[in-house]
């Protein structure tokens, strides 16, 4: 029998230790397809430097861009993860292992729930691409984008690609700050479906995430709940101004940056 390189002393480890924290989660097709809650022990004990942006890497170092979801202390993997289960082919029962290595950086391993073992294909980067070449669809050229008249705001998701999101700017005013928000009909015609009014809307501030629901008041959009505890915990005043970036439109969020 070979003997191992590392020749420990009593009461010291005999390998070096892995000190980037892990946490682990078995996959339910049916609760996980949109989202994935992380353990809140894990979030309390070593996610307190976690950006709302991270990436998660599996072993053959294909990535995908997944944005945290923080409400009521609750913290979920959301925007982005159903493009990650569905490009990496996750299964009912797999047991996923997320080890953070810093700065909203994961890797991920995935162990089959059949084989117990990680599939071939999560490390074999030659496997992945020829399945992604064959199953990427036609790029959509369409010209029919109209433009946002209040601008937009350019983020870098990977080295080459640039994501435009439509974005507005709303100063606040005494009316605006007291009771309620307003928002341009014409931007959210142009951007959202006036169906998502019925459904919630999330504000995204460094990371912090509040709930919200709209109302279609008179032919205009306004904040209805919501918006008070917004306010008080930004410590927003009359005078601020906030652009709100468009980063979602199937399950709407804003990331809202604040000028004071």
């Amino acid at each position: 029998m070979a003997s191992s390189n590392f020749q420990g002393k009593r009461g010291q480890p005999a390998y070096p230790l892995n000190k980037d924290p892990s946490f682990s989660k078995c996959f339910s097709a049916l609760h996980n397809i949109d989202s994935i809650r992380i353990p809140p022990e894990w979030v309390m004990q070593y996610g307190s430097d976690v950006p709302f942006q991270c990436v998660l890497f599996m072993p053959n170092r294909f990535c995908w861009t997944v944005r945290m979801l923080n409400i009521a202390s609750r913290c979920h993997f959301n925007i982005g993860w159903k493009e990650f289960v569905i490009d990496n082919h996750i299964h009912n029962n797999d047991t996923l292992v997320f080890t953070h290595k810093g700065e909203g950086e994961f890797h991920v391993q995935r162990y089959d729930s059949v084989a117990t073992c990680p599939p071939q294909v999560d490390y074999d980067a030659g496997l992945y691409w020829e399945q992604q070449i064959e199953m990427e669809p036609d790029l959509d050229t369409s010209d029919d984008y109209v433009p946002s008249e209040t601008g937009t705001e350019t983020e870098g998701d990977s080295d080459d690609v640039l994501i435009e999101y439509p974005s507005l700017n709303i100063t606040l005013t005494e009316k605006r700050f007291d009771r309620t928000l307003e928002l341009p009909l014409r931007f959210y015609k142009t951007y959202l479906r006036m169906s998502s009014l019925q459904a919630p809307v999330y504000f995204n501030v460094d990371g912090n995430t509040w709930l919200m629901s709209l109302e279609n008041d008179a032919g205009k959009i306004r904040v209805k709940c919501g918006w008070k505890r917004f306010a008080e915990k930004n410590n927003l005043r009359p005078g601020m101004r906030l652009n709100f970036q468009l980063v979602d439109v199937d399950e709407v969020q804003f990331f809202v940056i604040i000028y004071r």
